[in-house]
């Protein structure tokens, strides 16, 4: 798998499946990694779809600076990504945390053909006291602290396991940035900027995510849809997985573009 340079001293590790369909790229949510989109790439990628997922700097097999972590620093790193593997008329997917990266990206404006873009979960509903709480627990007993928060994805054991050890392989400081970064963006949620056909999926029974601001978005977006898996939680790219691509395959359409090729949307820099 490729390894790509965003900033001297920084590589990020890409999952790409290769293909000559429809591009899917897809952001992990906190405090994860590309690996929790293996039943995506299992379901997607002999539909025909080409399959890319990135590790942020900090997770996974990524590169572990310190710095600076906000929402424009992985809105650069995936727009050097994206620049380097030569993508274009491509989809982004991203949940959570990588749901904010992706709406960043895509706010200011992509300098490549984007064609749909996929919230998945949206803004977190944890406010300042319960993210100041986890953030001292992260400095104490960082396993405590992910397993506390992978027991909010509702997925069943081993799954639950699996993911835990997904997310013990992250840098401990980026962990604790990802947490104040889930803070601070629940309080921001714009989304008018968005000018792709924007799918919304969430699941009802989401203990994460902040379901208004998810609804707020839905309004501003104006070619966006809402989806909700009625019994699905935060960990629904797993436990709902036949469902959840389901739900890929009908927004994004046949894997395969038709002859002659269209063109996405193409968004202007801002």
């Amino acid at each position: 798998m490729p390894r790509v340079a965003v900033e001297p001293g920084v590589r990020l590790h890409v999952e790409d499946s290769g293909g000559p369909g429809r591009t899917i790229v897809f952001l992990h949510g906190w405090p994860l990694d590309s690996r929790q989109w293996e039943y995506q790439f299992a379901g997607l990628q002999p539909l025909g779809y080409r399959c890319v997922a990135v590790d942020s700097r900090g997770f996974g097999r990524s590169d572990h600076p310190w710095g600076h972590y906000d929402q424009e620093v992985f809105a650069d790193d995936l727009g050097r990504v994206v620049d380097v593997l030569d993508l274009d008329d491509f989809a982004l997917v991203g949940l959570s945390l990588g749901a904010g990266t992706a709406l960043r990206y895509v706010e200011r404006g992509p300098g490549r053909s984007l064609t749909h873009l996929v919230l998945c979960a949206g803004p977190s509903a944890l406010d300042a006291d319960a993210i100041a709480a986890l953030v001292a627990l992260a400095g104490t007993d960082r396993p405590t602290l992910l397993q506390h928060v992978v027991d909010l994805f509702g997925v069943p054991d081993p799954t639950r396991q699996w993911l835990c050890d997904i997310a013990s392989s992250a840098m401990p400081y980026a962990t604790r940035r990802g947490l104040e970064l889930l803070r601070d963006g629940a309080a921001r949620v714009d989304g008018a900027g968005v000018r792709v056909p924007t799918l919304l999926l969430h699941g009802a029974a989401d203990q994460i995510a902040d379901h208004a601001a998810i609804e707020r978005l839905h309004a501003a977006i104006p070619a966006s849809r809402l989806v909700t898996i009625a019994t699905a939680g935060h960990g629904a790219f797993v436990t709902h997985q036949g469902r959840f691509n389901d739900e890929l395959v009908r927004f994004l359409g046949p894997a395969m573009f038709p002859s002659p090729r269209g063109r996405g949307v193409r968004s202007r820099h801002t």
